[in-house]
């Protein structure tokens, strides 16, 4: 019975020592967000959503604040690096303008 005991120690250790791990790349990611190194960030959350997820399997709640900083941070580098979620509205805009203009030359 001793070897199980110091087994299940040795791997509560382990996690132990897991979740600081994951804990520290979720405040170093945040970090990084906040100061727009939206790539780094977003590198960092991964590998912290990773270990949350090792940990605890990927529904666990425990995995919710991991999973919706790395989306923060994959929202934050699509929108610097291709601009298509933050210029969507005007090109809309802009499109329902021309289909009106063109309802008024059918009028005429």
């Amino acid at each position: 019975a001793p070897a199980k005991t110091t087994t299940m120690a040795a791997c509560a250790d382990d996690d132990g020592a897991r979740l600081q791990a994951a804990e520290a790349r979720l405040a170093e990611g945040k970090a990084l967000l906040l100061k727009g190194d939206v790539a780094a960030a977003a590198d960092m959350l991964e590998e912290a959503l990773r270990a949350y997820v090792t940990l605890y399997g990927d529904l666990d709640t425990r995995c919710g604040e991991a999973y919706y900083q790395y989306g923060l941070a994959l929202l934050q580098a699509s929108k610097t690096s291709n601009g298509v979620l933050s210029s969507a509205p005007q090109q809309g805009a802009d499109e329902d303008n021309d289909d009106e203009d063109e309802d008024e030359e059918d009028e005429e």
